[in-house]
């Protein structure tokens, strides 16, 4: 019976990525039946990386829109006080 590691990057639970091994042990299986273990063991890791990935991509979309919402905000209110700011020069003049 043979022991294998192969290192690979897992995503735990607070979505930190940290180096795990992937364990398959032998047990006599044919060079065959020992790939397609180690295939499948691999795709479950790749696959929790992906939604770690997703995820990680729509926060930063989310993150993306408000920064955008944000700075439309302060350009409007830069153009309020812009506007207030010409119409007391211009009651100024007057006075």
């Amino acid at each position: 019976m043979t022991l294998y590691n192969v290192y690979l990057f897992d995503v735990d639970r607070s979505l930190l990525l940290a180096m795990s091994p992937l364990c398959v042990q032998d047990d006599g299986l044919s060079r065959a039946e020992l790939e397609a273990r180690v295939r499948m063991e691999l795709n479950n890791k790749l696959a929790s990386i992906n939604t770690f990935l997703q995820q990680h991509a729509e926060q930063c979309h989310k993150i993306d829109d408000m920064r955008d919402s944000n700075h439309d905000e302060i350009r409007q209110q830069l153009r309020l006080a812009e506007q207030q700011l010409r119409v007391c020069s211009t009651l100024l003049c007057y006075i």
